[in-house]
């Protein structure tokens, strides 16, 4: 997978994710809204991923 364009950035989405969340609760927001596809193909554990990511 790392080695399709498809999964070109899969090695940095963590940091990534973790860096966007760090920059909204700076921002403090009324609301976020996010769309797409944030996890890898549906899977039960990438979308549990995001639950740790996400709480603040």
């Amino acid at each position: 997978m790392r080695q399709t364009s498809a999964g070109k950035d899969i090695a940095y989405q963590d940091l990534a994710l973790r860096a966007f969340v760090r920059k909204v609760v700076r921002a403090k927001p009324a609301a976020l809204i996010i769309t797409g596809d944030l996890t890898f193909n549906g899977a039960k554990r990438s979308a549990e991923r995001l639950g740790e990511i996400f709480p603040p």
